[in-house]
């Protein structure tokens, strides 16, 4: 669901600068907005600076702040862990007036009820009946074969792995 909304062509108009960053269990910030200042200036056309893995927090945060602040963007922190993050990357994201916007990804539930201080809203994802399941997973896992669907013999696990998931 945030994989379409931030793909889809008439939200990315909407929006002057947009990027995905997936965040790890182990993470830094520093690393994360070292990959969102590439991944914002690679979209834009401009130069990345070189020393950008030797930037410290203060300098990545100003350049972050300097980029974003008169922009209208969407940043998409996808798998998130941690109830500290947004504590820590706050800072470095402009609450303008632009309409920006921030969707975060999480399989925590303590992390998607925390509002972080500004208005949020929790889209909590249902699980998949049997049959969506196991028609999702036959679409994905065996769309290069002849017709589509799984092989007689790999029945039984397929649908062992499908009822795991």
């Amino acid at each position: 669901l945030v994989a379409s909304t931030f793909n889809n062509q008439t939200v990315q108009k909407h929006f002057g600068c947009y990027t995905w960053i997936t965040v790890s269990q182990s993470y830094t910030v520093e690393d994360l907005f070292r990959v969102m200042i590439n991944e914002l200036l690679a979209a834009a056309q401009m130069d990345v600076p070189q020393n950008l893995s030797n930037m410290r927090y203060r300098h990545l945060v100003e350049m972050l702040v300097h980029y974003l602040q008169p922009r209208r963007y969407m940043i998409v922190l996808d798998d998130v862990w941690d109830t500290n993050l947004w504590r820590s990357i706050d800072v470095a994201l402009p609450n303008g007036t632009h309409g920006s916007r921030i969707m975060l990804t999480t399989r925590n539930k303590d992390i998607a009820s925390l509002a972080f201080g500004v208005e949020s809203h929790v889209h909590q994802v249902e699980p998949l009946n049997t049959n969506e399941a196991w028609d999702l997973f036959s679409r994905r896992a065996f769309f290069g074969g002849s017709d589509k669907s799984c092989p007689p013999e790999l029945q039984i696990i397929a649908r062992e792995l499908v009822g795991k998931c």
